[in-house]
């Protein structure tokens, strides 16, 4: 098993045992976690603050885990001890033939059919995907 980093979608690392969340050791943020296969991916966006990054602005108060925005520099050095951006191949272990079992059911514009059966939390990376603030979710 790998540890990697998805920044913008999740995080990844060696499971031990069945794993709930990780705490960052730079800043104490405590990220939740969800296995798939044989790989820990972390369930929300990273949010580690570095120069040059600020944190994306939550335009929902239901979704607010936004994270931030990094360079493909920046990702590189964002990972926390242990962890990195995910291959090619580790993105092949994921199972996609249900896509919506990794969407979160409540940030997206049009949610519907999304299960997040996986525990994933895949949130949009843009304004057009986002549910804009104050809509019923």
């Amino acid at each position: 098993m790998s540890r990697f980093l998805f920044i913008t979608l999740a995080l990844l690392h060696v499971p031990v045992l069945l794993a709930q969340s990780f705490t960052d050791p730079r800043d104490s943020t405590v990220y939740p976690t969800t296995i798939i296969a044989t790989t820990e991916w972390f369930a929300r966006n990273l949010d580690f603050a570095m120069e040059d990054t600020d944190p994306n602005i939550p335009d929902s108060i239901a979704c607010t885990n936004w994270g931030r925005t990094y360079s493909r520099e920046q990702s590189r050095n964002a990972c926390p001890p242990g962890w990195h951006l995910p291959t090619r191949e580790v993105w092949a272990t994921v199972d996609t033939a249900d896509i919506f079992a990794l969407l979160d059911t409540v940030c997206w514009v049009k949610p519907e059919g999304h299960t997040n059966a996986t525990g994933l939390s895949l949130q949009p990376a843009d304004s057009s995907t986002r549910r804009p603030i104050g809509t019923a979710t």
